[in-house]
């Protein structure tokens, strides 16, 4: 029985990604998210359809047709495709019911980083009791509608001010329970100070996930991230904390691995070294990601720096090489990426002093700061327009890209701020996934091929 039910001329969506696997097809939509793998004879066929514009009069073909349609890989003519993106992504911008909030205990650190952003001349104070408290009024003022707070606890070195992470964690306690708000925690750390010991006391602050960073197997990294005040190596020590915490009381821990020219060739060295030294830890897994300068303050790094298609290629090579040594696992490219607290409406950053940032990235560049917590004249809403009024569908750059929705702009302080940026990290704002989405794909695909 043959039917007729395909009135519409058909488009392919403009957020395909098309990937040949053998004598397959596979088409990925960044919109959806959904992946499929194809027959070369059905891919034809739905070129054809697209092209001709004829009506379908095959069951098996138009239930092709409507599986596609559903997946977004084509879509109606004249569907506004960046039109419905946009309206998606504001609602969740705009939207108040989550308040994600970046808390810097302190800006000290017991590291000298060369490459750090924040630069090198921190300020060394604690938040005081009168900021936290000021934080709090502030939350019970904006309370409406809140059902959702994100914490993370930055630095600096957050490990530095636990005294007021524990307090202050105490204090959001009794908030979210009073105002039946759910709460989470996570903390970026150095990773040099999480004994047995603080490492427990963080999970009973509702701690739910560490990110920490290497610079490449223990004789590169000891040489870029060292103590401040002997310039002892910190790699042993840093593993060696893992290892004891993940043994005895377990805290989902990642790795950012930091590549740049100095280390590029070692690091599937170091992912050898994870694998052999984190054996049995289960909880512990590792990412890549580019040094940048983005700051005046690292400017001086900007030759080590690795240009965009370079590093995106190394990228994959790691990452296969990190799969294959279970340190990671392949998925499918995440959305909205670049929707984070500074793009978000409910989004900031909270400094010792009760400065109010929206990015991490200017917490030490006053000339950034949108407020502080003290000021009863502070709108978060307001004053943080600057950096919720831009968005990538302003950049005709984002709106011909394929990969939009996984990426939204990355970062909005590098759009707004890119004169900031030096060396190769200056040439895009793109992230590596627009130049190896193709090969990330196939590793994925391979993964359940083998399956």
């Amino acid at each position: 029985m043959t039917r007729d039910r395909n009135p519409f001329k058909l488009n392919f969506s403009r957020f395909n990604t098309i990937v040949a696997e053998g004598d397959e097809i596979c088409i990925y939509n960044s919109f959806s998210g959904a992946l499929a793998v194809l027959e070369a004879s059905e891919y034809s066929f739905l070129k054809s359809v697209v092209s001709s514009g004829e009506k379908v009069a095959d069951a098996q073909q138009q239930d092709l047709i409507d599986r596609c349609l559903i997946d977004n890989f084509i879509i109606r003519e004249g569907s506004d495709e960046i039109g419905i993106l946009k309206k998606r992504v504001e609602g969740s911008k705009e939207n108040t019911s989550s308040l994600t909030v970046t808390i810097v205990p302190t800006l000290s650190c017991n590291f000298a980083c060369p490459y750090c952003f924040e630069g090198v001349d921190k300020h060394s104070a604690l938040m005081p009791e009168i900021i936290q408290d000021r934080f709090l009024d502030w939350l019970e003022g904006h309370s409406d509608g809140l059902k959702n707070l994100g914490v993370t606890w930055f630095g600096g070195e957050p490990t530095l001010g636990m005294e007021v992470i524990s307090s202050l964690s105490a204090k959001l306690f009794e908030f979210c329970t009073r105002k039946k708000v759910v709460y989470h925690a996570s903390m970026i750390t150095n990773g040099f100070l999480l004994d047995v010991p603080t490492v427990r006391l963080l999970k009973s602050l509702r701690v739910e996930w560490l990110q920490l960073t290497l610079d490449g197997p223990r004789d590169i990294h000891d040489k870029v991230r060292f103590l401040k005040t002997t310039n002892a190596g910190s790699y042993d020590t840093i593993i060696g904390n893992v290892r004891r915490y993940q043994e005895e009381c377990p805290v989902r821990t990642t790795f950012r691995i930091n590549v740049d020219t100095n280390n590029q060739n070692r690091c599937f060295r170091l992912i050898d070294d994870l694998s052999r030294e984190l054996e049995g830890c289960n909880d512990v897994s590792i990412y890549f990601a580019p040094v940048h300068a983005s700051t005046q303050m690292c400017e001086h790094i900007s030759k080590f720096t690795l240009e965009a298609m370079h590093y995106a290629q190394l990228e994959t090579k790691l990452t296969e090489y990190a799969v294959a040594r279970g340190m990671m696992n392949i998925n499918l490219p995440n959305m909205n990426m670049g929707i984070c607290a500074a793009a978000r409406k409910n989004g900031m950053v909270l400094s010792p002093n009760g400065d109010i940032h929206k990015c991490w990235e200017t917490v030490t560049m006053d000339r950034y700061r949108i407020g502080n917590i003290t000021d009863p004249a502070f709108d978060l809403h307001r004053d943080g327009i600057n950096w919720t009024g831009w968005s990538p569908f302003m950049e005709r750059e984002c709106l011909d890209c394929p990969i939009l929705p996984n990426c939204m702009g990355m970062c909005t302080y590098r759009f707004l701020f890119k004169d900031n940026y030096s060396g190769n990290s200056a040439k895009t704002p793109c992230p590596s996934l627009k130049f190896n989405i193709s090969e990330r794909l196939g590793m994925f695909l391979r993964k359940y091929d083998k399956k």
